[in-house]
């Protein structure tokens, strides 16, 4: 077999020898049953996961011609690979296999013909685009923003001199704030995103950090945003997430010092359960970190990326596929392995297919161009 192609996941673009890809070792998801697929489209609340999971955070190089990647990018995120799987790509089953493989041969693994190992591989200026910019559900003008409603957390609003005032028992937005330059409104937050109310009704969500510093100024209420407008909703997430991670520890540590060693192992078990790595990240990141959810091959990322989570190596690796995720759901994108098929260089074949998604893409472009003048106005 000669030198081939292979696509890009989410472009569908052919990535050719030499081109910069990010590479997404994936296992099948509980959901990859095609004949249960009852329609023409996937509904699922995987969202891009519905036919398939990651097995690691994704891989930086230079894609090969023969289906592998070179001039790979090692950081955090290879050397935890290399320390949680083998050479075969298989997760490692000893502490004697740690470190035995290089990521050349753990991808080389991962990438080889007829290897068992599905893979998704996205053109490096994509993964680019997509894992730094923000995307949400709602408009935005913020700068560096697609759309979104983004998160305006407790601490934030702390920075800003909000005080805690109330933590309501019923209802979403439990958590209730003042700022001490004004009694004419509250922050009704949830903990992540908040609400303006005023006389106990809601009159606004807040979009953002500046849509909040806009909306309080009729209140006399002003601040700097300075430092904290280009946070997203992973970024504090992560930073949750680091803190409950190290908290769960002191926490356990406090507790089985007090009991017997009898009870000791015991309750490491049903804690692990309860608030274990895998826990903890499925709660407070969601989807990254943790993709054990339907028993399939992927047994170390519930634990593989804890320890660079507490100590914030993996956080630029971590935030940035985050972002990168979102962006997969709201551009209509599911995971899946790349495809190879009879194109063996057919420079051809990718400027054609390359010239009718430019033309039907000034098309969608064209058609959306409204959308920052309403804003504009």
């Amino acid at each position: 077999m000669g030198s081939f192609n292979v696509s890009c996941g989410v472009s569908r673009l052919s990535i050719g020898v030499g081109d910069p890809v990010a590479l997404f070792p994936l296992v099948p998801s509980g959901y990859s049953k095609f004949e249960k697929l009852s329609s023409v489209t996937i509904v699922s609340n995987s969202g891009p996961f519905a036919l398939f999971n990651c097995r690691a955070l994704p891989v930086i190089g230079r894609y090969d011609d023969y289906g592998g990647m070179e001039d790979i990018y090692e950081n955090e995120n290879t050397r935890i690979i290399e320390q949680n799987f083998n050479s075969e790509g298989h997760p490692v089953e000893n502490d004697d296999e740690r470190g035995s493989a290089d990521i050349y041969e753990i991808v080389g693994a991962w990438t080889g013909y007829e290897s068992g190992h599905p893979g998704m591989f996205v053109h490096g200026e994509i993964y680019k685009a997509l894992s730094t910019t923000l995307i949400g559900e709602y408009s935005s003008k913020d700068r560096n923003v697609l759309q979104g409603v983004f998160p305006v957390p407790p601490f934030m609003l702390e920075r800003l001199g909000f005080v805690l005032e109330q933590t309501r028992e019923e209802g979403r937005y439990k958590l209730l704030y003042r700022h001490p330059d004004s009694d004419g409104f509250r922050i009704a937050s949830d903990g992540s995103f908040g609400h303006i109310e005023v006389e106990g009704k809601d009159v606004g969500l807040i979009h953002s950090i500046q849509d909040l510093a806009k909306q309080v100024l009729p209140f006399g209420v002003q601040f700097n945003t300075e430092g904290l407008d280009d946070i997203s909703d992973y970024d504090w997430k992560f930073d949750e997430l680091q803190h409950k991670l190290i908290e769960r520890v002191k926490e356990e540590e406090a507790l089985t010092s007090e009991l017997p060693p009898e009870f000791v192992e015991k309750r490491r078990d049903s804690m692990e359960r309860l608030f274990g790595p895998s826990s903890v990240i499925t709660g407070s990141f969601m989807d990254i970190g943790d993709y054990n959810q339907y028993g399939n091959d992927t047994s170390p990322l519930a634990t593989m990326y804890v320890d660079a989570i507490k100590s914030g190596r993996i956080k630029p690796n971590l935030v940035a596929c985050k972002h990168f995720i979102s962006s997969m759901s709201y551009v209509n994108t599911l995971f899946f392995p790349s495809y190879a098929g009879p194109q063996f260089g057919a420079h051809h074949a990718t400027k054609l297919l390359g010239k009718l998604i430019q033309d039907i893409s000034e098309v969608e472009i064209a058609r959306h161009a409204d959308d920052e003048d309403e804003e504009d106005e």
